[in-house]
């Protein structure tokens, strides 16, 4: 079973006439609360004396999302691989105008042999959906038990439509931590490893998209920092052809290994990691 912080709810529309999940079989352990009216809950919790509960699991008819617990509350953030913004950049965005799919090679790969790729940070799934659009095999892993729901959730809805079938059965959910899924591969299983570690902390405000902050606090409440150092072992392990790292521009290396390559884009570089060049002690 896995660990969740006894600060998280979930809460579940009242008003819903049906929901996907019983809520009290979504996750075990967790707290579980109907809602009737979502702004009154968080009026309640906010005048506590020392207020815990940043964020709640919410379960409506849609499916789960992650809702913020705030004076004026937005709604949920879903895992939507299939809303409007992702479906313009997947239509509009050529394979070698995207640097992603440029640093994974993915303008060079064959119909007959796709490249195969374990993205180690998934996330919200963006990058993953990219690659697999422009034609990878892609395996998918994420550390976060409450990410992990609302993935298997957003993979279910985006399952019902036609659409996803022409793509969407390229990524392959594993529902795993990343460090574990690869130790448990053979040797160089796959051929491109991904690595999106949460990004430092700016020293310059800047304007952050939503979902990245819900993520942002969202594991910075449920666990510790990632071992990069480990994680980047097991990425060596399993890659055969090259490990591809997302950093911003100005970030250090991870674990302060210098890449055999780069890609730079305006606000991000791609740090690319050749196996059969590097011998790593992290």
């Amino acid at each position: 079973m896995p660990e969740v912080n006894p600060a998280y709810f979930l809460c579940y529309e009242a008003a819903a006439a049906e929901l996907p999940y019983d809520p009290l079989q979504v996750l075990p352990g967790i707290k579980v609360q109907q809602i009737t009216d979502f702004r009154h809950f968080c009026k309640a919790l906010l005048q506590q004396p020392s207020p815990t509960v940043r964020w709640v699991l919410w379960l409506d008819a849609q499916g789960l999302g992650i809702r913020e617990v705030a004076a004026s509350p937005p709604g949920p953030v879903r895992v939507d691989l299939l809303d409007t913004r992702m479906q313009w950049r997947l239509h509009h965005g050529g394979v070698r105008s995207e640097l992603l799919a440029r640093a994974c090679g993915l303008h060079r790969q064959t119909q007959d042999r796709p490249v195969s790729i374990c993205d180690a940070t998934t996330g919200w799934a963006t990058d993953a959906a990219l690659l697999a659009w422009h034609g990878a095999e892609v395996w998918l892993c994420e550390r976060s038990p409450l990410m992990r729901l609302l993935l298997a959730d957003g993979f279910r809805r985006a399952s019902q439509h036609d659409s996803w079938k022409t793509w969407g059965e390229r990524l392959h959910w594993v529902g795993q931590e990343a460090c574990a899924w690869l130790n448990a591969q053979p040797e160089k299983n796959v051929d491109i490893v991904y690595l999106d570690p949460m990004f430092p902390e700016r020293q310059k405000k800047a304007r952050v998209k939503k979902e990245m902050i819900v993520l942002q606090h969202m594991l910075a409440d449920e666990f510790m920092p990632a071992n990069e150092s480990e994680l980047l072992q097991a990425a060596f392990r399993a890659a055969a052809k090259k490990i591809v790292v997302k950093r911003p521009k100005s970030a250090p290396f991870l674990t302060n290994l210098p890449p055999d390559q780069q890609i730079e884009g305006q606000s991000a570089r791609f740090d690319i990691y050749l196996p059969s060049l590097q011998r790593i002690n992290c």
